[in-house]
Formats: structure tokens, C-alpha cells, sequence
């Protein structure tokens, strides 16, 4: 209170702890009603009963609630009347935990319980005497709130004698003092000592208000709770009628929860089992929780559909009364949908796995067991299926070492392997392997080809080149021989009889006269055609057999073609060739001649170059030739992708001698132009 306030009190006189010694009391009167010593009076109050037999009115009130406290009070003064106050002693009164405030017709305080000092923080001695008017018109009105809107319902009620209930007052912290809350009752005294006066009541709903509060917060919380979870909630009642259809039902289905609010479940169930839901609702009602398998649900209203699983709980009350029922639902549709792609994916991939032709078998790469095979590898091996999965991967190998190998060092690709089936044959096998991890295991799966039939082919095929190489090889050994004779037959026997032609057209015209000189100019026309037979004779019997490399050798031969070659096309050539003479065989020299031969052909007939170039290399085991041109190149790739017929018989001839020689050619050309021809030749000497 205001110091104001405290000096207001300090003139009023000192209460005395007792109900009977108001302000208003006979100086000589101790106690009203109330024998000196405060016990109870035994004769009778109102109707002849008498106030108590033996303790207390209100022996163990302390320990009721705010509710019964009220009960208790409101009781005692209807059966009791105002009098009853005056037979209680202070100690009774003030262990009802309950502010009791007692007024005179005149509003002053003539007397305050306890728990009133402990409400509002004052002292009685400070309080005593006041005016409550004056007390809510000065200090006390920021003591609590709404303040105005009490003092105003005070102030109403004394003017016109009436009640106050159930008015709360918020009192806040304030220092020592922690936040409470009061209700506060006020009724007028018709009968008494203090007759037309008022009792005033306030109550302690702190922890009721915090409770309120409290489950405010959690229903709030609990409202966010269920609008915000990823799964459906429906709450019944015991009829089954909606009370609760949440945020996450209004997506699933598309309907609103107005529109299904109230509404009955044996109305509006958006599912394609009714009966068999409403059979489980039924069941929660009975206090049983039931789970429901998978559920399509569809709502024709919205084209709504999907799946779910539910839950179904009984809403139990306090006393274990069933009120109502509380469904879950999760939406698995994605997972149904995912489950189902699965299941198509498994479906089509087994069809595959098993129409396959090739023999594919999964494998345990721990153990080495065989997991799964499919339908070609159980006749591939000659076992059931069963008996396949009894076998481990490298049981059915011929060489189960290289398997167990290639399994620990992940093999992907073997090229050949050779297998074991269940009678002991063997065949060969070509062997793909992928590795991967499912469910803590190191799974292999292998695909197996029995290549056998192509085994056979390709050795055929192997056989047949090498027969048609050898062939190849005579057909060209065969065509030097030819040639030679050929070029011997055209040099011994076409060039001598030209030979001798030309001396008898030359005696011819060494007889003829001066004379006749028409005739000796023929004789020299003829003479001339003759010379140039010869030559085209010995250039023929050259091209056909060089003689040059018989008689001179590899090095000396290559340096006449080149420059046979300039003479004739007018190709400058150059070369860069050092003794070759010693380091092949005759036959070697003849092959090594015709390629670079057909290389300066090519360039005079297809390249138009202008210059071209031979370059030898020796080395310790081999002797690399480097023929290169500046004419118009080739798409090489494209010719050597060619068949034999496509590309000519040029090339596949020096091909073929190349590959005689031990060599291999290689050809770098492109159509922006220039052309480089190479090939290796191992030495071997005469």
C-alpha cells in the first residue's frame, strides 16, 4: 500500500485477531456468540441444531480443491446464515485457504483471513477499519487486472445490494509476490451483527488457470500436430459420426473437411471395402485396436484413388469409457506404385533372364555358390535348376584355378575359358562378369557363350586363309616365275629377232643406191619403229623379271626404279636407302622390289604427285621402308574397311607380299592429300 494508506489505517482501531472484535463490536463484549476461549458455543444456532458436535465445521477443508472449497462455504451459509461466521474461530477460518474479506453496512473491513495477506501482500492491521470504496479507489487498483472493470462490478453491486460470482482478477508478479490468479465472489449480509454489510470471497485458481493454460498450449500443439503430420487422422464418435478429418485426409481425398464433418461413416466412406471398414470400426468401438491390410480408396466425387493402410484405435475416456474411435491412415500409393513398377521390372527382367540364349548364372562371390541361373544354364551344364543351385561357380570350370583367380581379382571380361558339364565334357566359353552389392553381399553375374560352334568356324575359317594365303603365295610365287621366263623369252627371243631385223633393214639400206632415196628414207623410218621396239622390249622384260636385281642387287635395283621412274613421269624422287643388299634373301628382295614397285605406280596413276620419297631405316631386327608422296590422298580407313575386290588387286597384292616378307603394311592417308606407305621386314640375311 501507498504511505498514504498507511496512514489512514494507523488511525483506525488495532484488530485483535478475532472475527467477534470488529470495529463495530461492544467494547464489553470479548466475543459475539464465541465463548472467550474461541471453542464453538454447543447450544443451538438456527432451528434448534446446534453448530457443531466435537472439531471443527471445517476439519480437513485445506485439502479440498477450489470447487469443493466453494461448495463447502456456500453450504455453511445457506444452512448456517451469515451467523455461522461468528461461531468459527480465526484458526478455523483461516484454514480454508480462502480470502474471506467481512464488510459493515458502511463498507469499512472489520475483519480478513489470512489468506487474504498472503493474496494481496498487505498486513490485516494495515487493512482493518479501511474503506473498501476508498481501498479500490486509491492504492489497490494496480494490484490486479482488469482493475477498473472490478471496481466498477464492486462498486455496482454495493449501490445496489446484488451479487458478484465467478469474477476472475489477474494479479501479476510483482518482487517477492509471483503472478495469481483469484475469483472473486461478493454477496450481502442480511442478517447478524454485521447485517447489511457484505462478504467478500476470493479464491485461488492460480493452478487451475495454468492448467487451462497449459492445455491450451497443448491443444493448440496438438491441432498443429495433426494438421501437420504426413498421415491421416479421423476421429469418430460412438456413432461413428466424423468429428475430425484433418489437412493431410483433404489432399488424400481431395474433400474438405466441411463437407464431411457430422456426417455419418456408414454415409460417406471413401473406400472400396465399406463393409470391411465399418467391421473394423466397429471393433475400435469394442475397445479393440485393429490394423487393416493394403485398401483401395476411391472418391468418384474428385477422381481421387490410391492406397492406404489404417489403423483403428478406441477414444477412451478417464474411466476407460470408449467414446469414440481414433483412424490413422498412411498413404502408400507411391510405394504400391513403386512396388508395382518393381514387380513389372522383375516380371519383364525374368522373362528376359530366362529367354536369354546365353547361359547367365549369379554367383556369391564370398563362397563362391551359385545364387540363381537361368533356364539356358541348366542346359548349357546339363542340371536341373535345383542342382545347379547346389554347385559352386567353379565346379562347372575345367580350370578352377584361373576361375577362382578371375573371381578374386574381378574379372570382368575372359575371351576363353574352358568349361565342365555335368557328364565331363568340356567346351569352350566366353565369359562376361558384372559385380555388384545387394543385401550384404558380394553378388557376381556371369554370362556364359558356349563358342564351340564358333570355335569350329573360326578355325575353319583360320585353315581356309591360311590355305588361300599359301595359295596367294605360290599364285605369286608361280606369277615371278612366269615373268621371269616371260621377260627371258621376250629378252633372248623377241629382242634378238628384232635385233636381227634391224641389221638386215640396215644392209638393205646400205645397198640401195643414192638414187632411190624415197626408199632409203623408209628403211630409216624403219630402223627407228625397230629401236623403239627394242626399247618397249627390254623395259617389258625389265618390268616383268628385273634382271638389274639379280645381277647388281636390292640397293642398286631400287635406285634405277627411282630413276627409270623420274625419267619417265617427270616425278622428282628421293632417296635415302643405305646397303641392302646383304640383309634379305633373294626372294625377300624380289617381294621388297614389286611393293615399292606398285607404290610408284599408284602415285603416277592415282595421286598426281610431284614428288615422292624412299626412306630405309635399319635397325637391329628389321628394316622399316617409308614411301611418301605429296599427291592426292585417301580416306584410308574407308579402304581398309573395304573388301579385297573394292580395294584392287594393287593393294591386296602388296598386302599379301608384305605379309610373305613377315610384315605388316600400314597406310597413313587422307583426302586433304599426301599419301605414307610403311612396312617392317625382319632380317635374315642370304
Amino acid at each position: 500500500m501507498k504511505k498514504s494508506g498507511e496512514k489512514a489505517a494507523d488511525k483506525l482501531p488495532k484488530a485483535q485477531g478475532s472475527l467477534s472484535q470488529g470495529v463495530d463490536a461492544p467494547a464489553d463484549n470479548g466475543a459475539l456468540a464465541q465463548p472467550a476461549s474461541g471453542k464453538l458455543a454447543d447450544e443451538p444456532c438456527r432451528g434448534g441444531e446446534p453448530c457443531r458436535k466435537g472439531g471443527s465445521l471445517f476439519d480437513g477443508v485445506a485439502a479440498l480443491d477450489v470447487d469443493a472449497r466453494k461448495k463447502m462455504l456456500k453450504a455453511a451459509l445457506a444452512h448456517f446464515g451469515d451467523d455461522c461466521l461468528c461461531v468459527l474461530s480465526d484458526r478455523e477460518l483461516d484454514s480454508l485457504r480462502v480470502g474471506i474479506c467481512v464488510l459493515n453496512r458502511d463498507y469499512r473491513i472489520v475483519w480478513l483471513s489470512r489468506a487474504m495477506e498472503e493474496f494481496f501482500g498487505l498486513k490485516r492491521n494495515e487493512i482493518i477499519g479501511r474503506d473498501k470504496r476508498e481501498l479500490l479507489g486509491q492504492g489497490c487498483t494496480g494490484l490486479f487486472e482488469p482493475s477498473r472493470e472490478l471496481k466498477d462490478k464492486l462498486f455496482e453491486c454495493y449501490r445496489n445490494n446484488t451479487y458478484v460470482e465467478h469474477f476472475e482478477c489477474y494479479f501479476p508478479a510483482d518482487g517477492g509476490r509471483g503472478e495469481r490468479w483469484l475469483e472473486h465472489w461478493s454477496q450481502p449480509i442480511e442478517s447478524g451483527l454485521y447485517a447489511g454489510g457484505r462478504i467478500e470471497h476470493y479464491y485461488d485458481i492460480t493452478e487451475h488457470k495454468l492448467t487451462e493454460k497449459v492445455l491450451r498450449s497443448s491443444g493448440a500443439f496438438l491441432r498443429t500436430i495433426i494438421s501437420s503430420v504426413n498421415e491421416g487422422i479421423i476421429v469418430f464418435d460412438r456413432e461413428l459420426r466424423y468429428q475430425l478429418w484433418n489437412e493431410f485426409m483433404e489432399v488424400l481425398t481431395g474433400i474438405p473437411a466441411r463437407q464431411v464433418l457430422g456426417r455419418s461413416a456408414i454415409d460417406f466412406l471413401p473406400h472400396e471395402e465399406v463393409e470391411e471398414v465399418l467391421t473394423m470400426l466397429r471393433k475400435a468401438l469394442q475397445g479393440r485396436t485393429v490394423r487393416s491390410g493394403e485398401m483401395l480408396y476411391w472418391v468418384p466425387t474428385t477422381g481421387k484413388k490410391g492406397w492406404v493402410r489404417a489403423v483403428y484405435s478406441p477414444r477412451t475416456e478417464g474411466s476407460g469409457g470408449v467414446l469414440g474411435v481414433v483412424a490413422t491412415y498412411f498413404d502408400i500409393s507411391e510405394r504400391k506404385q513403386t512396388m508395382q513398377r518393381l514387380q513389372e521390372s522383375e516380371d519383364k527382367y525374368r522373362s528376359i533372364y530366362n529367354a536369354a540364349r546365353d547361359a547367365i548364372v549369379i554367383v556369391d562371390s564370398a563362397t563362391g555358390k551359385i545364387v540363381d541361373a537361368n533356364d539356358s544354364a541348366c542346359q548349357l551344364y546339363g542340371y536341373s535348376h535345383s542342382e545347379m543351385l547346389q554347385q559352386k561357380a567353379f565346379d562347372l570350370s575345367a580350370e578352377p584355378e584361373k576361375t577362382l583367380q578371375a573371381m578374386r581379382a574381378e574379372v570382368t571380361e575372359i575371351a576363353l575359358r574352358y568349361h565342365r558339364t555335368k557328364d565331363g565334357s568340356v567346351f569352350p566359353v566366353e565369359i562376361s562378369a558384372g559385380f555388384h552389392d545387394q543385401g550384404g553381399q558380394r553378388l557376381i553375374t556371369a554370362i556364359m557363350r558356349d563358342v564351340s560352334e564358333r570355335r569350329r568356324a573360326e578355325e575353319a575359317l583360320q585353315l581356309s586363309e591360311n590355305n588361300l594365303r599359301q595359295l596367294a603365295a605360290k599364285l605369286l610365287t608361280a606369277q615371278e616365275h612366269e615373268q621371269k621366263r616371260m621377260s627371258r623369252e621376250l629378252h633372248d627371243e623377241l629382242g634378238q629377232s628384232l635385233l636381227a631385223l634391224k641389221l638386215q633393214v640396215r644392209s638393205i639400206e646400205q645397198k640401195i643406191g643414192t638414187r632411190r632415196q624415197k626408199l632409203r628414207h623408209k628403211c630409216s623410218e624403219m630402223l627407228s619403229y625397230i629401236d623403239e621396239l627394242l626399247r618397249n622390249v627390254e623395259r617389258l622384260s625389265r618390268d616383268l623379271s628385273p634382271l638389274i636385281l639379280e645381277n647388281l642387287g636390292l640397293t642398286s635395283a631400287l635406285r634405277w626404279l627411282f630413276e627409270d621412274f623420274s625419267r619417265r613421269t617427270g616425278i622428282e624422287s628421293r632417296l635415302h636407302i643405305a646397303g641392302l643388299d646383304d640383309l634379305f634373301s633373294p626372294a625377300s628382295q624380289i617381294l621388297i622390289y614389286r611393293v615399292i614397285q606398285e607404290c610408284l605406280t599408284n602415285a603416277a596413276k592415282h595421286a598426281h604427285a610431284s614428288q615422292i620419297s624412299l626412306r630405309v631405316h635399319r635397325h637391329e631386327w628389321f628394316v622399316t621402308f617409308e614411301i611418301e608422296d605429296d599427291g592426292r590422298g585417301f580416306d584410308a580407313a574407308k579402304v581398309a574397311a573395304a573388301a579385297s575386290m573394292e580395294r584392287g588387286l594393287g593393294l591386296a597384292a602388296m598386302e599379301e607380299r608384305v605379309r610373305m616378307l613377315g610384315g605388316v603394311l600400314s597406310i597413313d592417308s587422307g583426302e586433304q592429300g599426301g599419301t605414307k606407305i610403311s612396312f617392317e621386314v625382319p632380317t635374315s640375311g642370304r
